[in-house]
């Protein structure tokens, strides 16, 4: 589509790793949530949260940038 929109994703599909569709993201909270792991990043200015395994989550820290890839495949636009 074109014109002004939304891109989304759901929180379950963000993945850390390099890739196309990736951008510099700096954790800024992290919270354990049993079966998962929450991580809160900034990345351009915005907020993305992502779910995560909890092995996975405890080897981020707060404050370290990763690189955060959006796989195009689970992206939807949403337009205005």
């Amino acid at each position: 589509p074109s014109g002004p929109g939304w891109l989304t994703i759901r929180p379950e599909r963000c993945q850390v790793g390099a890739g196309p569709n990736a951008t510099p993201a700096t954790v800024t909270t992290k919270t354990f949530l049993g079966t998962q792991t929450r991580l809160t990043l900034s990345a351009e200015g915005e907020t993305i949260t992502m779910l995560t395994t909890p092995d996975f989550g405890a080897t981020r820290s707060v404050n370290e940038i990763v690189p955060l890839h959006f796989p195009a495949h689970a992206l939807w636009v949403l337009k205005d």
